[in-house]
Parts: C-alpha cells; sequence; structure tokens
C-alpha cells in the first residue's frame, strides 16, 4: 500500500532528501559567493575609490563584479562537464526505484541521454548563474555605493 502511494504521489523518501540535499548545497553556494564578494569587495575598496573618482558609475563597479562572477561561475562549471558526464554514464542519470512499474520509451526525451544529460546541464547552469549573480550582487552593492574619498582614505 506504501508503494502504491508512492508511485501515485510521485514523492518518495528518497527523493525528498535528495531535495534537501539540492536546497542545502544551493544555499552554501549562495552564502560562499556573499562571503567571497564580501571579502574581494573589501579588499578592494581602494581600487573603487580610484574607479569612482575618475567618474565609473556603481552600475559600472557592479557590473564588472557580476562580469568577475559569471567568469568564475563559467569556469568551474565547464571543468565539471566531464566529469559529471562520466557520473552519469556510469551511474545513470536517475534511479528508478519501482522497476516492475516502470517501461522505458525512446519517445520521451528523457529516455535520451544526451538530450536529456544536455537539458539538466542547462537548467543547473541557469539556477547557479542565479544564485552566484544575486550572492554576488548583494555585497557588491553596498561596496559600490562608498564615495570615492572614503574609500581611499582607508588605504
Amino acid at each position: 500500500m506504501s508503494e502504491a502511494y508512492a508511485m501515485a504521489s510521485g514523492v518518495t523518501n528518497k527523493l525528498r532528501l535528495q531535495y534537501a540535499l539540492t536546497g542545502f548545497a544551493l544555499l552554501c553556494i549562495f552564502l560562499g559567493m556573499v562571503g567571497t564578494f564580501w571579502i574581494r569587495s573589501n579588499a578592494r575598496r581602494g581600487e573603487i575609490g580610484v574607479m569612482r573618482s575618475l567618474g565609473a558609475s556603481q552600475r559600472c563597479i557592479v557590473r564588472q563584479f557580476l562580469i568577475e562572477a559569471w567568469l568564475l561561475l563559467t569556469t568551474a562549471f565547464v571543468l565539471v562537464i566531464p566529469f559529471l558526464l562520466y557520473h552519469a554514464q556510469t551511474n545513470g542519470l536517475y534511479a528508478v526505484e519501482m522497476n516492475r512499474y516502470f517501461v522505458q520509451n525512446p519517445e520521451y526525451w528523457q529516455n535520451r541521454f544526451g538530450f536529456h544529460f544536455s537539458i539538466v546541464l542547462i537548467i543547473s547552469y541557469l539556477i547557479l548563474l542565479i544564485i552566484a549573480l544575486i550572492g554576488t550582487y548583494i555585497p557588491v552593492v553596498r561596496a559600490a555605493r562608498t564615495l570615492p574619498a572614503d574609500a581611499l582614505r582607508n588605504e
């Protein structure tokens, strides 16, 4: 009866655990980006002060940091893709717990490995990009608001 309910609802305890771990990992990534760029923006206050005194707007400074975060994320993601591909080929993209109910149909996109892997990769990249950009934006906006004289006085 429990197995029938799990099949009908589509949610199992393993799936709930994976959702919880995914949420925790995304929270850790967000906090890591906030902490990293908080430190980076404070360490570069002199540079930000010089840029502001030469006429750079807050928007220009924030954009520079956001591009830096995007480049870091893209580089890390590209380096991880071969490991993800190896893992997906050896272990599969997903595990089916109730094999007797499952019949693979190649008509569905999730049953074609290359297409499924590409879609999952793109969605993962977009989620990570949004989290990284938000985590970068928060501390950088605060650092970009400082007046040039205040930033240069601390150097």
